[in-house]
């Protein structure tokens, strides 16, 4: 059965063609005859009722010559309105623009909300679509706006990319800054202004453009000065005194060097009683420091750990006279006392007969 019904179907398709092309014999034959039989060729022409070029398919004359109103097409498919025909660009408008069958078939139209109506974007508010978008705010399509420059405030018709920026703490030019070109007091005419602000756009004397002077009374005290130790901020970076402050050592003999063991200061001036230098071994005697000469006194004069260094020699004892000595002692340097000699070695010092080496 499925067979059969393949083959009657197969049959039906092929009486339609052959009907449908002997209809177009017939009317070839009746074309033929009007046009070439009753003499002199003739054209179909169609009217052309909004005068674009472009023919109302319903609306057609067979004639030699061109009438007036018609053209030799009929491609347009809307004939009163000349702004819509094949030649016409498609624009989101809910219309078939360009006559290809087909409404609103280029890309959707980007819209843009302009509350303020200031002719300047949101651009946070993009929203693709042919017709205007249902949520609140005044919406235009990106060909009726600027979008070159965005709204930063589309709330206020005053602020725009294209505003004039004024000193009222807004970014007016919606260009990221707030009142950039600011002018600031600078009283003491170092070139730094102070925090208070002159809000007229413009400078002048006294005025300069940047806040960053921490003190405008004193004209040593701004950003470029050098910081010295006075207890005071000089340099302006909000730290006093930074890398200047020195320790001070107690100086108790007032020699000029302190004991590192001892009480110590911080600041600027050396206090007094107290040195910038230590190493003092002895605070209680004025002429015991580093910076003292060595004595041969039994004392460590220099403060270098030693006593009487490099001032004594050893003597011996000579009591028998013979140049040489036995028992030796220390001494300082040209200080012998009598009866003492330099070279020892005496193996008898009660025989002036035996000397160095006892030798017979």
């Amino acid at each position: 059965k499925t067979r059969q019904r393949a083959i009657s179907a197969q049959g039906t398709k092929r009486r339609e063609e052959a009907n449908m092309l002997r209809k177009k014999s017939v009317w070839f034959f009746v074309i033929f005859f009007v046009v070439v039989g009753c003499g002199g060729q003739r054209y179909l022409w169609n009217g052309d009722g909004d005068g674009d070029g472009y023919g109302n398919e319903a609306v057609s004359v067979w004639s030699t010559t061109q009438p007036k109103g018609y053209v030799a097409n009929d491609r347009d498919c809307n004939d009163a309105n000349a702004a819509i025909n094949p030649d016409a660009d498609e624009t989101c408008n809910g219309k078939d623009d360009d006559c290809d069958g087909e409404v609103d078939d280029e890309l959707p139209v980007a819209w843009y909300r302009d509350s303020d109506s200031d002719g300047y974007a949101w651009f946070a508010s993009k929203v693709a679509g042919c017709a205007e978008p249902a949520s609140p705010g005044h919406w235009v399509r990106e060909y009726e706006i600027n979008t070159a420059d965005p709204d930063c405030n589309d709330a206020n018709a005053t602020i725009n990319s294209r505003a004039t920026e004024v000193c009222d703490g807004v970014d007016n030019d919606c260009n990221g800054k707030v009142d950039e070109g600011k002018w600031y007091r600078d009283a003491d005419g170092d070139s730094y202004g102070a925090v208070a602000m002159k809000c007229d756009g413009v400078g002048g004397v006294g005025y300069v453009t940047n806040s960053t002077d921490c003190n405008d009374a004193n004209a040593t005290i701004n950003p470029s000065a050098t910081e010295i130790c006075d207890g005071v901020d000089n340099d302006c970076n909000d730290a006093v005194d930074e890398g200047l402050v020195t320790i001070w050592y107690r100086d108790v003999d007032g020699d000029g060097y302190g004991v590192v063991s001892a009480r110590q200061a911080h600041g600027c001036h050396r206090p007094p009683g107290y040195a910038g230098s230590v190493g003092d071994c002895n605070d209680s005697n004025a002429a015991i420091n580093p910076d003292a000469t060595e004595v041969c006194d039994g004392v460590d004069n220099d403060c270098n750990g030693s006593v009487d260094s490099g001032m004594t020699e050893r003597v011996y004892r000579d009591s028998d006279g013979d140049g040489y000595g036995e028992k030796a002692i220390t001494v300082c340097l040209g200080a012998t006392p009598p009866g003492y000699v330099s070279e020892g070695g005496d193996c008898n010092d009660t025989d002036v007969a035996i000397r160095s080496g006892c030798s017979e």
